[in-house]
């Protein structure tokens, strides 16, 4: 197999599925990688997982997400960016999300809550939502918002959503266990 290193990250390039199930709170959470690509990928948390996020990505450039099964106890694709940009460069960019499933979960497509890094040029394409409480999901607060633009959405399915297609949530806040928004 060939090898790449990147950021100090030793990945292996598989042909075969790579399955991660159960995991206590985020499934995959990469955080400042550059060039990175997840494949061929299942990714397992029940449903009643708290916080149990399929895939985070977080303040990264140059991803591709390809042919991946998620789900997931909260969000199922989720693009995060913490921090101040430099430069003026947005911390998340040029992300490819593609052929991939999305059952159960909070979201199937996920953009925040933290975008105070700020993200630019997403695509997500030929991608299937089943079961998730909403179909793509934008939410954020004065708190922790920024720069999000260029965002890509087409050929997405989506069969079974249980609440809302589409939401844009700009006063999202973390309820504390337990309760919910409305019961603060």
């Amino acid at each position: 197999p060939n090898r790449t290193k990147q950021n100090g990250i030793h990945l292996r390039q598989h042909s075969k599925e790579i399955i991660f199930r159960n995991s206590p709170k985020f499934v995959i959470n990469p955080k400042q990688i550059t060039n990175l690509v997840i494949r061929n990928t299942t990714v397992y948390n029940p449903k009643w997982a708290q916080n149990g996020d399929g895939i985070d990505i977080s303040a990264s450039k140059n991803v591709i997400i390809y042919n991946t099964k998620v789900n997931a106890g909260d969000d199922g694709i989720c693009m995060k960016s913490s921090g101040t940009p430099k430069n003026g460069e947005a911390n998340l960019q040029n992300v490819i999300i593609a052929e991939c499933i999305v059952n159960e979960g909070h979201g199937g497509f996920v953009i925040g809550s933290n975008t105070d890094g700020g993200m630019k040029n997403i695509y997500v394409t030929n991608c299937t939502f089943d079961g998730t409480d909403i179909g793509i999901r934008v939410k954020s607060n004065s708190g922790r918002g920024g720069d999000v633009s260029q965002i890509f959405i087409d050929n997405i399915e989506m069969k079974n959503i249980i609440k809302e297609a589409v939401l844009f949530d700009t006063f999202y806040a973390d309820a504390p266990v337990g309760s919910t928004k409305e019961s603060e």
